[in-house]
Formats: C-alpha cells, structure tokens, sequence
C-alpha cells in the first residue's frame, strides 16, 4: 500500500468508500478513488493515473476523440486554497493535448475539503474548471460504488507518462 498512511492491510477489500472515510485515505490511495470515480461517471474507453511529476493532471481520461484531466487534491484540512492547483490543470492541458493529441473537453479539480477559496473558484470559472468538493465527491460516492479493492488495483497499474 502507497505510503503515507491510508488504508492498510487488515482492511477489508469489499469495503465500500464513502465520504465519510475519505480523511483515511493516503493522497495517493484519493488520486485512484477519483480514477475510478470519473471513469464511471464519465463512461470513458480508458482511464491512467499519471507519475507524481504530473505536469498539473493526477488523472487522463480518454475518449475517442477527447481526453479528461483532472487535478486531485487530498487534505485533512476543512478549507483549501486551492489556486495554485486550479493553475496547474490549466497548464496539464497544453501538456497532455500535445502528447495525445486530443483535445481537453473537460478540466476538473477535485478535493476533500468542504470549501475551496473565491480566489480559485473565480479563476476555475474564468478558465472552465469545474471544481468538486466534498459535498460533490459526497454525492458521485452515493451514486458509484468504489471499493478498497478497486483502489488497490488501480495503484498496481502503469502510470501514463506525458512528460
């Protein structure tokens, strides 16, 4: 298991992921949550993490003419600021557009904290990130089922390398 912290071993791999338990998570074990979240919220034909040097996109969803990038931010804090990743996905999207050669039809930064600061919200809007918090990543865990299992399987998956 990705370190640090999160689930570990002696957890049961059928446990469902809730909101309620996203604190107990590793940052790494958040970024595989959402793949798996989005992948089946979008209905996308392929789903990667990317390495930790990321170029400002922790996940790329694919379609056949488009790819999804999405920006993961995991904290143990109520409050994020959030600006600096919503600067970060805008850059990811030059990035992996050239690599896939695909265009970027949606750019979403999501987080655990229960609010995001105006400053970021204001840039998102300006720039067409959608941005998720808890209450939104609350409700796509009541809608798709993610278990420990699926996370586990995800880390064990090459990363894509766009840079």
């Amino acid at each position: 298991f990705p370190k640090p912290g999160g689930f570990g071993e002696g957890h049961n791999p059928d446990y469902r992921i809730y909101a309620k338990s996203l604190n107990e998570l590793s940052w790494v074990q958040f970024e595989a949550l959402c793949a798996d979240l989005f992948l089946k919220e979008y209905g996308a034909d392929s789903c990667h993490l990317t390495p930790v040097n990321d170029g400002g996109a922790d996940v790329l969803l694919r379609s056949n003419d488009s790819i999804q990038l999405i920006q993961c931010k995991h904290t143990l804090r109520n409050a994020y600021e959030g600006y600096s990743a919503i600067l970060e996905i805008m850059n990811a999207k030059i990035i992996y557009q050239d690599e896939s050669g695909k265009k970027a039809t949606k750019l979403i930064f999501i987080t655990n904290a229960k609010r995001v600061h105006s400053k970021a919200k204001t840039l998102a809007a300006k720039h067409g990130v959608e941005i998720i918090q808890f209450n939104g990543l609350n409700d796509l865990l009541e809608k798709h089922t993610v278990t420990l299992e699926m996370i586990i399987k995800r880390l064990s998956k090459k990363r894509f390398r766009a840079i």
